[in-house]
């Protein structure tokens, strides 16, 4: 090789360098813009930054990143792609496993998004929030024994996770253990005694327990925390006309009424009906049917009067 073939050789090989440095700077440019976006809460920006950077200039934690960004706007199919590319680099990466299983929740694939969080606590079997939400996916799917189980578990790691504990009453509620949901729901108000969900499940509680003025004060709670609920309007209503109280009753049954959306008045009006029916207020019964029937479709029971 000639003195001439080396200068050649080594031309090559420092504008090869000076195309890598390049390279370099623009990614560590586009990387500093994602991180001002993402602190920002700008992801549709964010993610705009991503998408210059080549997928096989990222690395495992940048494709999670990128992942993220796509399921804060929605779009949880390229999201799960992304948490996927993140994997074939590092299949150990438990934060993109827990990140295709919220991917998946969301789409309504409980299945496929159990089997995820399964594989966060195979890596980290600590990991609170993989089974909080396993817990969650369970209970969509009615299966309310694992889901008791999984969030008892997030609440060992987290004695004060506020999530685990309101989605524990819940399947508490749905699998029929009253108590152990007012239990929950007591917790949930005394962390945060502004959540509104706390008081909403304490109210069904006691109703199925048929403790009306416990009821009664708890949809009363929600109410003085959001006086635009009409759902608690409707529930205290039906508390009220329960204890015979119909004035009481009638006043939230048309509060609800007043407040609801167009789609569900129509269940509100044949409430009040019932109401009236209960005091044989036939005209006013029969008035309440024809709006029932004008914002549904659906084919009410008529009520015989």
């Amino acid at each position: 090789m000639t003195q001439n073939d080396v200068c050649i050789v080594h031309n090559k090989n420092r504008g090869k360098l000076k195309e890598q440095i390049m390279k370099i700077r623009k990614l560590k440019k586009y990387l500093k813009n994602c991180s001002k976006h993402l602190r920002n809460n700008e992801f549709k920006l964010a993610l705009q930054q991503y998408k210059r950077i080549q997928t096989n200039q990222l690395s495992s934690f940048g494709l999670v990143n990128r992942g993220i960004y796509y399921s804060e706007l929605g779009l949880y199919t390229q999201a799960i792609r992304s948490f996927k590319q993140s994997i074939k680099i590092n299949d150990k990466n438990y934060s993109a496993y827990y990140n295709i299983g919220i991917a998946y929740s969301r789409l309504n694939l409980q299945r496929k998004a159990i089997r995820n969080f399964t594989k966060v606590i195979y890596f980290k079997p600590n990991h609170t929030e993989a089974y909080c939400n396993r817990g969650s996916c369970y209970m969509a799917l009615g299966d309310y024994f694992n889901a008791i189980s999984d969030l008892t578990k997030a609440i060992e790691f987290n004695p004060e996770y506020l999530e685990a504990y309101g989605n524990r009453a819940i399947a508490y509620l749905f699998s029929k253990n009253f108590e152990e949901s007012i239990f929950d729901s007591d917790i949930v108000t005394i962390l945060n005694p502004k959540c509104i969900e706390g008081y909403e499940n304490k109210g069904v509680a006691y109703s199925f327990l048929e403790e009306h003025d416990s009821a009664i004060y708890n949809f009363s709670k929600v109410i003085e925390l959001n006086p635009f609920s009409y759902t608690a309007y409707h529930s205290r209503a039906h508390e009220y006309s329960l204890i015979s109280q119909f004035n009481l009753a009638l006043n939230d049954y048309t509060k609800a009424i007043e407040l609801a959306p167009l789609k569900d008045k129509g269940i509100l009006y044949e409430s009040r009906a019932k109401l009236y029916k209960q005091y044989d207020m036939k005209e006013k019964a029969k008035e309440d049917l024809i709006n029932a029937k004008k914002y549904s479709e659906k084919d009410y029971k008529i009520i015989e009067l």
